[in-house]
Protein backbone atom coordinates (compact mmCIF):
# COMPACT_ATOMS: atom_id res chain seq x y z
CA UNK A 1 0.00 0.00 0.00
CA UNK A 2 1.13 3.47 -1.01
CA UNK A 3 2.32 5.75 2.02
CA UNK A 4 0.92 8.83 2.05
CA UNK A 5 3.71 10.72 4.17
CA UNK A 6 2.74 14.43 3.45
CA UNK A 7 -0.83 13.03 5.71
CA UNK A 8 -4.25 14.50 4.60
CA UNK A 9 -4.02 15.83 1.40
CA UNK A 10 -7.49 16.63 -0.54
CA UNK A 11 -8.10 14.41 -3.36
CA UNK A 12 -11.26 13.01 -5.20
CA UNK A 13 -12.91 10.18 -4.33
CA UNK A 14 -15.86 8.43 -6.19
CA UNK A 15 -17.91 6.47 -3.72
CA UNK A 16 -20.58 5.23 -5.82
CA UNK A 17 -19.53 3.57 -9.24
CA UNK A 18 -21.50 0.41 -10.98
CA UNK A 19 -19.65 -1.94 -13.22
CA UNK A 20 -20.46 -3.80 -16.17
CA UNK A 21 -22.57 -6.93 -15.20
CA UNK A 22 -24.06 -4.96 -12.02
CA UNK A 23 -27.48 -6.78 -11.00
CA UNK A 24 -30.04 -3.37 -11.81
CA UNK A 25 -29.96 -1.61 -14.66
CA UNK A 26 -26.71 -2.17 -16.68
CA UNK A 27 -25.97 0.11 -19.49
CA UNK A 28 -22.05 -0.33 -20.11
CA UNK A 29 -20.91 -1.42 -23.07
CA UNK A 30 -18.05 -3.15 -23.03
CA UNK A 31 -17.19 -6.43 -24.59
CA UNK A 32 -16.74 -8.21 -21.28
CA UNK A 33 -15.45 -7.20 -17.85
CA UNK A 34 -12.31 -7.09 -18.30
CA UNK A 35 -12.84 -4.49 -20.96
CA UNK A 36 -14.77 -2.73 -18.65
CA UNK A 37 -12.00 -3.13 -16.27
CA UNK A 38 -9.48 -1.60 -18.56
CA UNK A 39 -11.95 1.28 -19.44
CA UNK A 40 -12.54 1.91 -15.51
CA UNK A 41 -9.14 2.23 -14.30
CA UNK A 42 -7.95 4.23 -17.47
CA UNK A 43 -10.59 6.94 -16.64
CA UNK A 44 -9.55 6.70 -13.04
CA UNK A 45 -5.92 7.46 -13.90
CA UNK A 46 -7.06 10.35 -16.34
CA UNK A 47 -8.78 12.04 -13.30
CA UNK A 48 -7.10 11.00 -10.43
CA UNK A 49 -9.32 8.85 -8.43
CA UNK A 50 -7.80 8.07 -5.31
CA UNK A 51 -10.73 6.43 -4.21
CA UNK A 52 -13.61 3.85 -5.79
CA UNK A 53 -16.47 2.45 -4.30
CA UNK A 54 -17.52 -0.23 -6.08
CA UNK A 55 -21.26 -0.71 -6.22
CA UNK A 56 -23.55 -3.11 -6.66
CA UNK A 57 -27.04 -4.30 -5.53
CA UNK A 58 -26.72 -6.86 -2.54
CA UNK A 59 -23.62 -8.06 -3.12
CA UNK A 60 -19.68 -7.85 -3.39
CA UNK A 61 -18.94 -10.12 -6.59
CA UNK A 62 -18.58 -7.55 -9.16
CA UNK A 63 -16.12 -5.54 -6.24
CA UNK A 64 -13.83 -9.03 -6.13
CA UNK A 65 -13.23 -9.50 -10.26
CA UNK A 66 -12.17 -5.85 -10.05
CA UNK A 67 -9.79 -6.13 -6.74
CA UNK A 68 -8.58 -9.02 -8.86
CA UNK A 69 -7.87 -6.92 -12.07
CA UNK A 70 -5.68 -4.35 -10.05
CA UNK A 71 -3.96 -7.27 -8.31
CA UNK A 72 -2.58 -8.38 -11.53
CA UNK A 73 -2.54 -4.70 -13.14
CA UNK A 74 1.53 -4.75 -13.40
CA UNK A 75 1.03 -7.85 -15.97
CA UNK A 76 -1.22 -5.46 -18.05
CA UNK A 77 -0.03 -4.33 -21.48
CA UNK A 78 -2.70 -1.63 -21.91
CA UNK A 79 -0.98 0.86 -19.58
CA UNK A 80 2.69 2.74 -18.94
CA UNK A 81 4.33 2.28 -15.72
CA UNK A 82 3.13 5.61 -14.43
CA UNK A 83 -0.11 4.57 -14.76
CA UNK A 84 0.34 1.28 -13.51
CA UNK A 85 1.85 2.66 -10.27
CA UNK A 86 -0.45 5.29 -9.74
CA UNK A 87 -3.92 2.44 -10.34
CA UNK A 88 -1.93 -0.05 -7.94
CA UNK A 89 -2.28 2.59 -5.26
CA UNK A 90 -5.67 3.16 -5.72
CA UNK A 91 -8.38 2.18 -2.19
CA UNK A 92 -10.87 0.05 -4.16
CA UNK A 93 -14.26 0.00 -1.35
CA UNK A 94 -16.99 -2.37 -1.57
CA UNK A 95 -20.30 -0.52 -1.08
CA UNK A 96 -23.59 -2.95 -1.15
CA UNK A 97 -27.03 -0.86 -1.99
CA UNK A 98 -29.78 -2.24 -0.17
CA UNK A 99 -33.55 -1.40 -0.19
CA UNK A 100 -35.40 -1.34 2.48
CA UNK A 101 -38.85 -0.53 3.64
CA UNK A 102 -40.78 1.23 4.48
CA UNK A 103 -41.94 3.57 1.13
CA UNK A 104 -41.20 7.05 0.40
CA UNK A 105 -43.74 9.33 -0.30
CA UNK A 106 -43.40 8.53 -4.22
CA UNK A 107 -44.33 4.92 -3.70
CA UNK A 108 -40.01 4.25 -4.01
CA UNK A 109 -38.30 1.78 -1.45
CA UNK A 110 -35.50 3.58 0.17
CA UNK A 111 -31.84 3.07 -1.05
CA UNK A 112 -29.19 2.93 1.52
CA UNK A 113 -25.24 2.00 0.64
CA UNK A 114 -23.02 0.04 2.97
CA UNK A 115 -19.47 0.80 2.54
CA UNK A 116 -17.18 -1.58 4.19
CA UNK A 117 -13.69 -2.21 5.16
CA UNK A 118 -11.58 -3.85 2.70
CA UNK A 119 -9.82 -6.33 5.45
CA UNK A 120 -13.41 -7.32 6.26
CA UNK A 121 -14.64 -8.92 3.17
CA UNK A 122 -13.84 -11.98 4.21
CA UNK A 123 -16.22 -12.11 6.76
CA UNK A 124 -19.24 -10.38 5.01
CA UNK A 125 -20.86 -13.30 3.87
CA UNK A 126 -21.81 -15.06 7.52
CA UNK A 127 -21.39 -11.64 8.95
CA UNK A 128 -23.41 -9.54 6.76
CA UNK A 129 -25.29 -11.23 3.76
CA UNK A 130 -26.44 -14.50 5.21
CA UNK A 131 -27.23 -12.73 8.52
CA UNK A 132 -30.46 -10.47 6.74
CA UNK A 133 -32.96 -12.00 6.00
CA UNK A 134 -36.15 -11.18 3.48
CA UNK A 135 -39.43 -12.46 5.17
CA UNK A 136 -42.31 -13.10 2.25
CA UNK A 137 -44.65 -14.09 4.42
CA UNK A 138 -46.18 -17.66 5.52
CA UNK A 139 -43.24 -18.38 7.49
CA UNK A 140 -41.19 -17.99 4.45
CA UNK A 141 -37.68 -16.28 5.26
CA UNK A 142 -35.06 -16.02 2.39
CA UNK A 143 -31.37 -14.81 3.29
CA UNK A 144 -29.63 -12.24 1.23
CA UNK A 145 -27.09 -14.04 0.25
CA UNK A 146 -26.87 -15.67 -3.75
CA UNK A 147 -28.77 -19.39 -2.27
CA UNK A 148 -31.44 -16.74 -0.60
CA UNK A 149 -32.25 -14.78 -3.97
CA UNK A 150 -32.46 -17.78 -6.07
CA UNK A 151 -34.49 -19.17 -3.77
CA UNK A 152 -36.69 -16.26 -3.42
CA UNK A 153 -36.72 -16.00 -7.26
CA UNK A 154 -38.21 -19.94 -7.66
CA UNK A 155 -40.87 -19.51 -4.72
CA UNK A 156 -42.05 -16.87 -7.17
CA UNK A 157 -42.02 -18.75 -10.22
CA UNK A 158 -40.62 -21.94 -9.61
CA UNK A 159 -40.21 -22.32 -13.73
CA UNK A 160 -37.04 -20.21 -13.57
CA UNK A 161 -33.35 -21.16 -14.23
CA UNK A 162 -31.01 -20.15 -11.32
CA UNK A 163 -29.56 -17.31 -13.37
CA UNK A 164 -33.42 -15.82 -13.78
CA UNK A 165 -34.40 -16.72 -10.48
CA UNK A 166 -31.62 -15.20 -9.04
CA UNK A 167 -32.15 -11.55 -11.36
CA UNK A 168 -35.86 -12.08 -9.64
CA UNK A 169 -34.90 -12.77 -6.10
CA UNK A 170 -32.50 -9.32 -6.35
CA UNK A 171 -35.12 -7.45 -7.93
CA UNK A 172 -38.26 -8.58 -5.31
CA UNK A 173 -34.96 -8.61 -2.20
CA UNK A 174 -36.38 -6.03 0.62
CA UNK A 175 -34.48 -5.47 4.08
CA UNK A 176 -36.89 -4.09 6.96
CA UNK A 177 -34.81 -0.93 8.87
CA UNK A 178 -35.34 -3.17 11.95
CA UNK A 179 -33.55 -6.26 11.11
CA UNK A 180 -30.68 -3.92 10.06
CA UNK A 181 -30.54 -2.05 12.97
CA UNK A 182 -30.32 -5.70 15.39
CA UNK A 183 -27.60 -7.02 13.35
CA UNK A 184 -25.57 -3.46 14.28
CA UNK A 185 -26.21 -3.67 17.69
CA UNK A 186 -25.67 -7.44 17.75
CA UNK A 187 -22.44 -7.57 15.71
CA UNK A 188 -19.79 -4.77 16.95
CA UNK A 189 -17.11 -5.86 14.46
CA UNK A 190 -19.26 -5.45 11.41
CA UNK A 191 -20.46 -1.88 12.55
CA UNK A 192 -16.79 -0.89 13.19
CA UNK A 193 -15.75 -2.43 9.83
CA UNK A 194 -19.30 -0.59 7.66
CA UNK A 195 -20.16 3.00 7.02
CA UNK A 196 -24.05 3.48 6.21
CA UNK A 197 -25.06 6.12 3.83
CA UNK A 198 -28.58 7.08 3.16
CA UNK A 199 -29.08 7.19 -0.82
CA UNK A 200 -29.96 10.58 -2.42
CA UNK A 201 -32.68 11.72 -4.70
CA UNK A 202 -35.96 10.19 -5.51
CA UNK A 203 -34.69 6.93 -3.72
CA UNK A 204 -33.88 8.34 -0.85
CA UNK A 205 -34.97 8.56 3.01
CA UNK A 206 -37.24 11.82 1.75
CA UNK A 207 -38.90 10.50 -1.32
CA UNK A 208 -37.74 13.86 -2.54
CA UNK A 209 -34.84 15.31 -4.75
CA UNK A 210 -33.84 17.00 -1.25
CA UNK A 211 -33.28 15.56 1.74
CA UNK A 212 -32.91 18.88 4.32
CA UNK A 213 -36.94 18.93 2.96
CA UNK A 214 -38.28 16.03 4.79
CA UNK A 215 -37.35 17.63 8.01
CA UNK A 216 -38.92 21.36 7.21
CA UNK A 217 -41.77 19.76 6.23
CA UNK A 218 -41.92 16.85 8.70
CA UNK A 219 -44.95 16.03 10.57
CA UNK A 220 -45.73 13.83 13.29
CA UNK A 221 -46.20 10.11 12.59
CA UNK A 222 -44.90 6.94 12.86
CA UNK A 223 -43.97 6.70 9.25
CA UNK A 224 -41.88 9.97 9.73
CA UNK A 225 -40.41 8.78 12.83
CA UNK A 226 -39.23 5.51 11.17
CA UNK A 227 -37.38 7.84 8.71
CA UNK A 228 -35.94 9.57 11.26
CA UNK A 229 -34.55 6.05 13.09
CA UNK A 230 -33.20 5.55 9.49
CA UNK A 231 -31.35 8.77 9.41
CA UNK A 232 -30.03 8.17 13.35
CA UNK A 233 -28.88 4.78 11.63
CA UNK A 234 -27.08 6.29 9.04
CA UNK A 235 -23.33 7.79 9.27
CA UNK A 236 -22.82 9.84 5.85
CA UNK A 237 -26.05 11.08 3.24
CA UNK A 238 -25.43 10.78 -0.93
CA UNK A 239 -26.04 13.99 -1.99
CA UNK A 240 -24.14 16.44 -4.29
CA UNK A 241 -27.20 19.63 -2.83
CA UNK A 242 -25.80 22.12 -0.68
CA UNK A 243 -28.50 22.89 1.05
CA UNK A 244 -28.43 18.87 2.11
CA UNK A 245 -24.57 20.15 3.04
CA UNK A 246 -25.73 22.78 5.48
CA UNK A 247 -28.97 21.28 6.87
CA UNK A 248 -27.07 18.12 8.50
CA UNK A 249 -24.06 20.86 9.51
CA UNK A 250 -26.70 22.94 11.89
CA UNK A 251 -26.23 25.90 9.29
CA UNK A 252 -29.10 25.88 7.02
CA UNK A 253 -31.18 29.07 7.01
CA UNK A 254 -35.14 29.15 6.19
CA UNK A 255 -36.20 32.51 3.78
CA UNK A 256 -36.47 34.71 7.29
CA UNK A 257 -32.52 34.03 7.63
CA UNK A 258 -33.13 31.84 11.16
CA UNK A 259 -31.66 28.63 11.17
CA UNK A 260 -34.13 25.88 10.55
CA UNK A 261 -32.38 22.88 12.93
CA UNK A 262 -29.55 23.93 15.20
CA UNK A 263 -26.59 21.29 15.80
CA UNK A 264 -28.15 20.09 18.89
CA UNK A 265 -31.35 19.61 17.13
CA UNK A 266 -29.50 17.71 14.46
CA UNK A 267 -27.98 15.30 16.87
CA UNK A 268 -31.26 14.89 18.24
CA UNK A 269 -33.26 13.86 15.21
CA UNK A 270 -30.40 12.58 13.54
CA UNK A 271 -27.81 11.26 16.00
CA UNK A 272 -25.18 13.03 14.53
CA UNK A 273 -23.97 15.76 12.46
CA UNK A 274 -24.00 13.86 8.38
CA UNK A 275 -20.94 14.56 6.12
CA UNK A 276 -23.40 14.59 2.32
CA UNK A 277 -20.75 13.00 -0.15
CA UNK A 278 -21.21 12.46 -3.80
CA UNK A 279 -20.26 9.93 -6.65
CA UNK A 280 -21.15 9.67 -9.82
CA UNK A 281 -23.16 6.60 -9.67
CA UNK A 282 -22.33 5.34 -13.16
CA UNK A 283 -24.50 2.51 -15.11
CA UNK A 284 -22.64 2.80 -18.19
CA UNK A 285 -19.21 3.91 -19.13
CA UNK A 286 -19.53 7.43 -20.58
CA UNK A 287 -20.79 8.34 -16.50
CA UNK A 288 -17.72 7.02 -14.82
CA UNK A 289 -16.56 9.69 -12.54
CA UNK A 290 -17.97 12.33 -14.27
CA UNK A 291 -21.16 13.40 -11.81
CA UNK A 292 -23.99 15.84 -13.46
CA UNK A 293 -22.36 19.24 -13.16
CA UNK A 294 -19.07 18.60 -12.31
CA UNK A 295 -19.62 17.80 -8.87
CA UNK A 296 -16.94 16.05 -8.23
CA UNK A 297 -16.37 14.19 -4.52
CA UNK A 298 -12.84 16.27 -2.75
CA UNK A 299 -12.06 14.72 1.04
CA UNK A 300 -9.00 15.62 3.11
CA UNK A 301 -7.75 12.29 4.39
CA UNK A 302 -5.25 9.46 3.84
CA UNK A 303 -7.13 7.25 1.52
CA UNK A 304 -8.08 4.10 3.27
CA UNK A 305 -11.44 3.15 5.41
CA UNK A 306 -9.86 4.85 8.60
CA UNK A 307 -9.38 8.13 6.47
CA UNK A 308 -13.17 7.69 5.42
CA UNK A 309 -14.43 7.07 9.01
CA UNK A 310 -12.47 10.37 10.05
CA UNK A 311 -15.18 12.17 7.60
CA UNK A 312 -17.89 11.14 9.81
CA UNK A 313 -15.91 12.95 13.24
CA UNK A 314 -15.40 16.45 11.28
CA UNK A 315 -17.94 16.39 8.76
CA UNK A 316 -17.67 20.01 7.71
CA UNK A 317 -13.82 20.24 7.01
CA UNK A 318 -12.86 16.53 5.73
CA UNK A 319 -15.17 16.94 2.56
CA UNK A 320 -16.53 19.19 0.04
CA UNK A 321 -18.88 18.87 -3.24
CA UNK A 322 -17.52 21.18 -6.05
CA UNK A 323 -15.69 21.26 -9.27
CA UNK A 324 -12.13 22.31 -8.67
CA UNK A 325 -9.35 21.13 -5.54
CA UNK A 326 -10.06 22.90 -2.54
CA UNK A 327 -6.35 23.75 -2.64
CA UNK A 328 -6.30 26.46 -5.74
CA UNK A 329 -8.93 28.32 -3.77
CA UNK A 330 -6.48 28.66 -1.11
CA UNK A 331 -3.10 28.98 -2.73
CA UNK A 332 0.11 29.92 0.02
CA UNK A 333 3.32 29.72 -0.24
CA UNK A 334 4.34 26.80 1.72
CA UNK A 335 7.69 24.52 2.67
CA UNK A 336 6.77 21.31 0.35
CA UNK A 337 9.76 18.89 0.74
CA UNK A 338 12.89 18.39 2.74
CA UNK A 339 15.41 16.23 1.20
CA UNK A 340 18.41 15.28 3.77
CA UNK A 341 21.86 13.23 2.63
CA UNK A 342 23.83 12.15 5.76
CA UNK A 343 25.52 14.56 8.16
CA UNK A 344 27.34 15.44 11.39
CA UNK A 345 24.47 18.45 12.59
CA UNK A 346 27.62 19.69 15.02
CA UNK A 347 31.46 19.73 14.72
CA UNK A 348 32.06 18.79 18.18
CA UNK A 349 29.38 15.68 18.27
CA UNK A 350 29.71 12.59 15.97
CA UNK A 351 26.60 10.92 17.36
CA UNK A 352 24.00 13.84 16.44
CA UNK A 353 23.41 13.63 12.86
CA UNK A 354 21.08 13.13 10.29
CA UNK A 355 20.18 10.21 8.12
CA UNK A 356 19.50 10.53 4.17
CA UNK A 357 15.87 11.41 4.09
CA UNK A 358 13.49 12.52 1.76
CA UNK A 359 10.51 14.16 4.00
CA UNK A 360 7.39 15.34 1.96
CA UNK A 361 5.77 18.15 4.11
CA UNK A 362 2.13 18.78 4.07
CA UNK A 363 0.35 21.99 2.32
CA UNK A 364 -1.20 22.67 5.60
CA UNK A 365 1.13 21.81 8.16
CA UNK A 366 1.16 23.88 11.28
CA UNK A 367 3.07 22.29 13.96
CA UNK A 368 5.57 19.67 14.14
CA UNK A 369 4.35 17.06 17.17
CA UNK A 370 6.67 14.73 19.09
CA UNK A 371 8.12 13.18 22.67
CA UNK A 372 10.68 14.74 23.93
CA UNK A 373 14.14 14.97 22.42
CA UNK A 374 13.21 13.33 19.24
CA UNK A 375 14.44 16.48 17.37
CA UNK A 376 12.23 18.55 16.75
CA UNK A 377 13.52 21.67 17.82
CA UNK A 378 16.80 20.57 16.08
CA UNK A 379 15.15 19.82 12.65
CA UNK A 380 13.45 23.64 12.82
CA UNK A 381 16.58 25.01 13.41
CA UNK A 382 18.07 23.30 10.54
CA UNK A 383 15.48 24.62 8.33
CA UNK A 384 16.14 27.98 9.73
CA UNK A 385 19.79 27.71 8.86
CA UNK A 386 19.50 26.71 5.53
CA UNK A 387 17.51 30.20 5.03
CA UNK A 388 20.32 31.62 7.05
CA UNK A 389 18.01 33.00 9.44
CA UNK A 390 20.32 32.38 12.48
CA UNK A 391 19.26 35.16 14.55
CA UNK A 392 20.15 35.26 18.13
CA UNK A 393 20.01 31.38 18.44
CA UNK A 394 23.06 29.99 19.61
CA UNK A 395 22.61 26.51 18.91
CA UNK A 396 21.44 27.48 15.10
CA UNK A 397 24.50 28.97 14.70
CA UNK A 398 26.59 25.59 16.08
CA UNK A 399 24.99 23.76 13.30
CA UNK A 400 27.45 23.00 10.56
CA UNK A 401 25.23 20.74 8.39
CA UNK A 402 26.01 22.26 4.92
CA UNK A 403 23.30 23.57 2.08
CA UNK A 404 23.61 21.31 -0.09
CA UNK A 405 23.08 18.29 2.28
CA UNK A 406 19.78 20.05 3.83
CA UNK A 407 17.69 20.98 1.06
CA UNK A 408 14.12 22.82 1.54
CA UNK A 409 11.69 23.15 -1.32
CA UNK A 410 10.02 26.35 -1.30
CA UNK A 411 6.59 26.67 -3.47
CA UNK A 412 5.39 30.64 -3.94
CA UNK A 413 2.20 31.52 -4.16
CA UNK A 414 2.40 30.62 -8.28
CA UNK A 415 3.81 27.52 -7.52
CA UNK A 416 7.25 28.49 -8.29
CA UNK A 417 10.26 26.61 -6.13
Amino acid sequence: MKKYLEGSVWHRWDLHIHTKETNKNDQFTSSDFTSYCIELFRKAFESKIYVIGITDYFSIENYKKVVEFQKNINTRTEFDSESKDFISSILLLPNVELRMIPVTDKNNLINIHFLFNPEYVDKLENAFFAAIEHSAGSGKKFRMNKEGMIALGKDQEPSLDDLKAYERGVNSFIVSHENVQKLLDENIELRKNSIIVVSNGEDGVSGIKKHYEFFESITPGSLDALRQSIFRLSDMIFSSNSSDRKYFLGKKENSQGNIVDTPEQILRKCGSLKPCIHGSDAHDESKLFKPDNDLYCWIKAIPTFNGLKQVIYEPEDRVIIQKNNPYTEYDKPHFSFVKITNSKIFSDSSEIKYNTNEIPLNKNLVAIIGGRGTGKSLFLDSIARTFKKTGSNKRINEIIISPENFLVTFNKEDDEK
